[in-house]
């Protein structure tokens, strides 16, 4: 069956997607949803940063998050065994922004997005799987649709938006979905907790992120009494699970160290834990005639600094301007996305460079110091507050890329990553 043509079909309905989709739809264009999935749905990424609020605000959707979840006015690193401790508040960035973000389950975030998607105008079908592209699987302006009814069809747009997530829609083909090396964590184990222990005040948001020899915790706080903890572990850890399951292995990494065994005291375990593999990677092929990837379906970077919410929304927004003035000038070819991609990119590639010199040890040593150097404090919280996307990047940005290039080509001998492998 042929389905009928609209402006622009997003495949996808998670931030990236509700972003493209509720900016397209409010400028006017015939805009579709194709979720595959029923909200609400379980996922991963509680943890929002302040950087994405001018996107929340833009959309008008900023009202609803400040009902629903609380505040996060930094974030605080503390060494698992000695419980040495150093905070970052984001009120004291580089740049002048706002000075909190939110945590709550994404389950609620990603919902409360994709409605307001609707609200402006987008027409959001669920339960809708997008089985591929039409043309042989190569992306372009048209997609195969299996229905909830299980009808399948074919629809068309004059832009296809892949924001399928670690799907990745566009990188199922041969050699497109590339491993990022140093960042070979495999497993995150997790669960929700109530009766966590909390810092008080203004500092209860603050997410908690505890190194450990294995590897590194969150503690995230929702509004309420519930807390997600978990673990990123080394891939050695994945035969340790295989052997004594995944609860035994989560209680006993938190009760190696005191740091955590103070948080969980007295807290109660909602749901058994869970697992997923983490493998950050990057595509090769983004964009194209008629059609770009964004968020997770454009690259995966580990979770450490909670970048994946917010390099969906940023770079959501980024797509929809791109997408507005492809419209705008009728030319739909692959040099309209050069800005986009130009600047996800070099928001991408800061963030890879610190992930990889924490886990190599060198911004774990930066972490620690700044108390005693106010200029570089400042420039980790304006990172870790997510100011990474500049068409013309500050000097400060500049310095933190420098320090810490990111390392992009795995040896010749890695192969990429199959698709559907990486953190759910």
């Amino acid at each position: 069956m042929q389905g009928g043509r609209h402006d622009v079909i997003v495949v996808g309905g998670g931030p990236a997607g509700s972003v493209v989709a509720g900016t397209l739809a409010r400028a006017g264009l015939c805009v579709v949803v194709l979720e595959k999935e029923l909200f609400p749905r379980f996922h991963l990424g509680e943890s929002l940063l302040p950087m994405s609020l001018e996107v929340l605000d833009d959309l008008g959707v900023t009202p609803k998050f400040e009902a629903r979840f609380i505040r996060k006015h930094g974030a605080r690193f503390l060494e698992g065994a000695g419980g040495e401790e150093v905070s970052f508040k984001f009120a004291n960035a580089v740049r002048e922004g706002r000075p909190y973000a939110f945590h709550g389950p994404r389950a609620e975030i990603d919902h409360v997005l994709l409605e307001h998607a609707a609200e402006l105008g987008a027409d959001v079908r669920q339960g809708w799987l997008v089985r591929g592209f039409s043309d042989d699987g190569r992306p372009g302006n048209a997609v195969v649709v299996r229905r909830p009814d299980g009808v399948e069809e074919r629809m068309s747009a004059r832009m296809v938006v892949d924001a399928s997530g670690r799907d990745a829609l566009a990188a199922r083909r041969p050699g497109m979905k590339i491993k990022i090396p140093r960042l070979e964590r495999t497993l995150a184990v997790f669960s929700h907790y109530d009766g966590c222990q909390r810092l008080a005040g203004t500092d209860e948001g603050d997410i908690r992120i505890v190194i450990v020899k294995e590897g590194w915790f969150w503690v995230i706080p929702f509004r309420g009494d519930r807390t997600s903890v978990g673990v990123v572990l080394e891939p050695g850890s994945v035969a340790r699970a295989a052997a004594i399951g995944l609860d035994p292995l989560l209680a006993e990494v938190i009760a190696a160290y005191p740091v955590m065994r103070d948080i969980m005291r007295g807290a109660k375990q909602v749901f058994p834990a869970r697992a997923a593999a983490d493998f950050s990677y990057r595509v090769a092929e983004a964009s194209g005639n008629g059609w770009l990837c964004v968020g997770d379906a454009a690259g995966f970077i580990d979770p450490l600094f909670s970048t994946g919410f917010h390099l969906a929304v940023r770079g959501g927004a980024l797509a929809a301007a791109s997408i507005e003035s492809a419209f705008a000038c009728g030319d739909f070819s692959p040099s309209r996305w050069a800005l986009y991609e130009q600047m996800v990119k070099k928001a991408c590639d800061t963030y890879v460079g610190v992930v990889q010199a924490f886990y190599q040890g060198s911004l774990v040593e930066l972490l620690f110091e700044t108390k005693k150097r106010d200029m570089m404090r400042k420039l980790v919280t304006s990172v870790l507050a997510g100011d990474v996307f500049h068409e013309e990047e500050p000097r400060w940005l500049r310095e933190m890329q420098r320090r810490f290039p990111p390392v992009l080509f795995p040896p010749a001998a890695e192969a990429p990553v199959d698709a559907g492998s990486a953190l759910e």
